[in-house]
């Protein structure tokens, strides 16, 4: 695995700071910012259409970044798959209950 070789991790990141991410790397350590991506992770939070992992890539290219798509489907493990499927699932779930707290506010303002 991989996950040992990983030498950051950030969390809670908005899209629109990925620039700024990505020219502070590039200025830290004169070069630029290298990210590789596990395609069959993205595919199942953006979609299993090849379509949409590329464009969720190259906004992450725009920003600045060198992606580096990694592809390993067919030697991963299908347990692995199904535990990042239900990580998708429960991700997918938390932002879809964010968003719907959000109009119930809105309605309770409307109301009062």
């Amino acid at each position: 695995s991989g996950g040992s070789k990983v030498f950051y991790r950030v969390l809670g990141l908005r899209r629109g700071e990925l620039p700024n991410v990505a020219r502070g790397v590039a200025t830290l350590h004169q070069s630029q910012a290298t990210v590789a991506v596990d395609c069959s992770n993205l595919m199942f939070s953006v979609g299993t259409k090849v379509k949409a992992v590329a464009e969720y890539l190259l906004e992450f290219a725009k920003s600045g970044f060198t992606i580096l798509p990694v592809c390993d489907n067919d030697v991963r493990p299908s347990v692995k798959q199904e535990t990042i499927k239900r990580r998708a699932i429960r991700e997918k779930a938390r932002t879809k209950e964010y968003l719907l707290r959000g109009e119930i506010r809105a309605l309770k303002r409307q109301l009062n």
